[in-house]
């Protein structure tokens, strides 16, 4: 299933990401003479169960232990082996150092599913996926991205939009060590810390070798926690065939108040009207 426009170039589209269908059933109307306002032959609906990519791997478990050495491979490459083990492409729109350099010693257990394995791993860089068709995409969220979508609430400004919410919330953490056999590595926001004291991630596994991957990691978990500070945000708006999970946004709703913030997405839902 595609979602797109009809411009002046021609019908403009993005493929969305890929279900699989894990049941389906026909349905008759719920009453016998109900059946007059479909069309000859049509007596019923078609329900269609499907599963994200998500809980597509997450169907996907390991037959036996799996492990790598320290220096073997890098998250990236282990990141492609369980992305290629269920049949999925893998490409990259950008890419952090820490995945590309940072090789961990690494270990699933066996019946560990595909999905849980790949999440440890995306916790050790800032690195996110993106899913487009059956395609498995890695995309490096950082503070120097452009905006990607504008938003107003009155026509002609830029993407319309017809109604949000807008909330922050406070970092969690705010401060973040890790360790190292010989060393300690910190990263923190200070203002955040200020505000509302503490609030401590601490990092010992796995075994960082030095304190560049070390700083990586550390920087890593408070990006993570500077995207979900706009996580209590939502707003409503026509279809946009081209967003996408980790795209930034600004938002202008004159409405609430809001002027040229900036949101990443976390999540999008799109829904269709038949008639």
């Amino acid at each position: 299933v595609g979602i797109g426009y009809k411009t002046s170039e021609g019908n403009e589209y993005s493929v969305v990401p890929a279900r699989w269908i894990t049941k389906f059933k026909l349905v008759a109307p719920p009453w016998y003479p109900l059946r007059i306002i479909y069309s000859r032959g049509i007596i019923g609906t078609l329900l269609i169960e499907t599963e994200d990519a998500w809980k597509f791997l997450w169907r996907y478990r390991t037959r036996r232990t799996l492990s790598w050495d320290a220096d073997d491979k890098s998250v990236k490459e282990l990141l492609q082996f369980f992305i290629a083990r269920a049949g999925l492409d893998f490409e990259v729109i950008s890419q952090s150092d820490a995945v590309q350099n940072f090789k961990p010693a690494f270990e699933v257990r066996t019946g560990t599913s595909y999905r849980t394995a790949i999440k440890n791993l995306l916790k050790m860089v800032p690195d996110q996926l993106v899913f487009r068709g059956a395609k498995v995409l890695l995309r490096n969220p950082t503070t120097e991205e452009a905006v990607d979508w504008t938003y107003h609430s009155s026509f002609g400004v830029g993407l319309l939009l017809f109604r949000g919410n807008y909330g922050a919330t406070a970092w969690d953490p705010n401060r973040a060590e890790v360790w190292g056999d010989t060393f300690i590595k910190m990263a923190a926001n200070w203002p955040q810390v200020e505000m509302v004291r503490d609030r401590l991630l601490r990092v010992t596994t796995p075994t960082y070798p030095d304190t560049t991957r070390a700083g990586e990691r550390a920087d890593a978990e408070l990006r993570r926690a500077e995207i979900l500070t706009g996580g209590e945000s939502g707003m409503a708006a026509p279809v946009n065939c081209g967003l996408e999970p980790w795209d930034i946004l600004q938002i202008t709703d004159i409405n609430a108040g809001v002027f040229t913030i900036r949101r990443r997405v976390l999540r999008c839902k799109t829904y269709w009207n038949a008639r």
